[in-house]
């Protein structure tokens, strides 16, 4: 497709120098590709690609190589992705969607574990912006918290803390 071709080369020319004025020609065009095909980033070469702005929601973004690329103020919820393909990226304050599931049959007790969440989202580098939650008739719990992470690491810290919680029977970005 010619017109997507144009959206390519701006972002390889966000593999280059960027100049402020064109900050986020990355990140647009990536916006567009995305809107236009929720695969379009999907295993490919994003390496070094300033992607400021960026709404890759909903995007499938496994595999996708984002070493060194510069993820900063990245819509990244409900995108499918492995931790490990955001691990190289340089990323500044992307909102990220964590999804889990638990069984509590009590409802006080499910409050409780509420609480414990936001709790555990007041980590250095991590706001926590919303936690929802849905009930199943046997007493298990589907939730997903969307997060601001100011960087991988933040990321990889929030993951390590969530996964030693013994309520929480699994986790995925």
């Amino acid at each position: 497709n010619p017109h997507t071709d144009i959206l390519w080369n701006w972002i390889e020319s966000a593999k280059t120098e960027v100049k402020e004025e064109l900050q986020y020609l990355g990140g647009n065009a990536a916006t567009l590709l995305c809107m236009l095909d929720k695969d379009a980033l999907a295993g490919k070469n994003l390496s070094g690609a300033v992607l400021e702005g960026a709404n890759l929601s909903s995007a499938n973004l496994r595999g996708t190589n984002f070493k060194g690329t510069v993820l900063k103020e990245v819509n990244l919820v409900k995108a499918k992705l492995l931790e490990r393909d955001l691990i190289s990226a340089r990323v500044h304050n992307a909102t990220i969607s964590l999804y889990f599931y638990l069984i509590e049959k009590e409802e006080a007790l499910r409050a409780k574990k509420v609480d414990e969440l936001y709790k555990l989202m007041n980590v250095p580098g991590v706001d926590s912006l919303s936690i929802g939650f849905k009930s199943t008739l046997f007493g298990e719990m589907f939730g997903a918290v969307l997060l601001k992470v100011s960087d991988a690491n933040s990321l990889k810290l929030i993951r390590g803390i969530v996964a030693i919680q013994p309520w929480i029977k699994a986790f995925s970005l």
